[in-house]
């Protein structure tokens, strides 16, 4: 039987990546993804919202991606796997899941100062809904 760790997350930085370089020049860094789920309280009518923050490891190319173009506060589409590392804090056995991060989005474009611009392009056609491969 096959088995599958497989995680997208929709979110919002909640900080600047922190970025560290090993000895053998490996770059990781790290950030956190805030999601959001919101629905209104049945008793009540109240709106709700539940907010999650999950920690995400990038590797090596991804890593120096997410340093140059993460910030605090951007839209990121993450794609990765979960894993649960275990280290030990005050005596005791502690555990920290990770979506250790194989493929990222900015969903919120880089704007570069309009002198850095390229001129604008003529549009191209899109393709028929046919003519599309999925």
């Amino acid at each position: 039987m096959r088995s599958l760790n497989r995680v997208d997350l929709i979110g919002n930085l909640g900080e600047d990546p922190e970025s560290r370089e090993f000895p053998d020049g490996t770059l990781t860094c790290t950030f956190s993804v805030a999601t959001s789920e919101e629905w209104k309280d049945k008793k009540t009518g109240e709106k709700k919202e539940r907010k999650e923050w999950h920690r995400c490891v990038a590797w090596r190319s991804v890593a120096s991606i997410a340093v140059q173009f993460l910030h605090k506060g951007k839209k990121v589409w993450v794609s990765g796997r979960l894993q649960t590392r275990e280290y030990q804090h005050e005596g005791a056995t502690k555990y920290s899941t990770e979506v250790i991060v194989n493929d990222l989005i900015l969903l919120e474009g880089r704007r570069a100062p309009p002198e850095e611009r390229p001129p604008p392009v003529a549009a191209l056609p899109s393709p028929d809904a046919d003519d599309l491969p999925f």
